[in-house]
């Protein structure tokens, strides 16, 4: 009789007990069927598995490559920073603090870089490697790869059993007798190594499909929540490097406002001296002296020509 429920793997248990210590009053030789249905349903879902952390695996890689060359590009600007604040230290500038602002802002930078690596470490460790032994171990292959050993096992329990069935139906007939089932005794006795041999490749696999999916569920999980905690470490970090540098980035917005105004000062002056000039007489005057020696010149030397 089929189960009232889906035939899972403790229905499997249980059956495969009761043939073992009572093999002429168990009925495991009617649940065959199921047994097949259940295998191909878990290798079904092993073989959604297989294509989910693929992509996993993909995906994490990108992450992982980007934030590399995230982390390569933010060192590079930060000695390009440096560069430029020891230039313009060099340079004697009156606003001294430029020079100095950017170096600060160079180290910040190399600091948010150094953190944003190791959490890039701790992607790769925590979630790739994982995800990578599972597909490149357990799961390495192809769909129905896994259960090859079921199959056999099976395809040599129906061809035992199919010859079994012709033989009893042979002999019955010999005897003028009609047969349309074998009975449990003879089941037990006739079957007992290829039904054992089922239950052992059953066991096998399910005992695989087991760990494949404890490594992708709650391992995964696992993996997954301790790198949450990596990233809450990475982006408390961050934060705090951020907030020792907040009295810095507050004073120097100050001294920027100070500065420009004095730019701005210096540029109004320049631009009132310029006016001035470009009114004096004696600017229009060389300026004409200029243009008119210039004219001479030209003339002079195409007559010489």
């Amino acid at each position: 009789m089929p189960p009232d429920h889906s035939f899972n793997v403790k229905d499997f248990i249980n059956e495969a007990k009761d043939d073992f210590h009572s093999p002429t009053t168990s009925t495991f030789y009617s649940n065959i069927s199921y047994c097949k249905q259940l295998v191909n349903s878990i290798e079904e879902g092993l073989d959604l598995d297989r294509n989910g952390l693929s992509k996993m695996k993909k995906s994490v890689k990108a992450i992982h490559n980007g934030g590399c060359a995230n982390y390569g590009n933010k060192i590079i600007l930060s000695e390009s920073l440096e560069k430029l604040g020891i230039n313009s230290s060099n340079l004697r500038e009156k606003e001294e603090f430029i020079g100095a602002a950017f170096v600060k802002f160079s180290f910040i930078v190399k600091e948010l870089a150094a953190l944003e690596k190791t959490l890039m470490q701790s992607l790769c460790n925590i979630i790739m490697f994982p995800v990578d032994n599972v597909l490149k171990g357990d799961l390495k292959g192809v769909k129905n790869e896994l259960k090859k050993p079921v199959d056999k096992a099976l395809k040599e329990y129906e061809i035992k059993m199919s010859k079994l069935e012709k033989e009893k139906k042979a002999q019955a007939k010999e005897a003028g007798l009609i047969r349309t089932e074998i009975t449990g005794a003879e089941m037990a006795e006739e079957m007992d190594r290829e039904r054992k041999q089922l239950q052992y490749q059953m066991c096998e696999y399910l005992i695989k499909a087991n760990d494949i999916e404890m490594k992708k569920s709650f391992d995964l999980l696992l993996h997954y929540i301790e790198y949450f905690n990596a990233q809450c470490k990475y982006f408390r970090a961050g934060l705090e490097a951020i907030e020792q540098f907040q009295s810095f980035i507050n004073d120097c917005t100050v001294q920027i406002q100070q500065a420009r105004q004095r730019k701005e000062e210096e540029k109004r002056e320049l631009f009132e001296l310029r006016s001035l000039l470009k009114s004096s007489n004696a600017l229009f005057d060389t300026y004409s002296m200029n243009t008119s020696s210039i004219m001479n010149d030209s003339h002079h030397s195409d007559q010489s020509k």
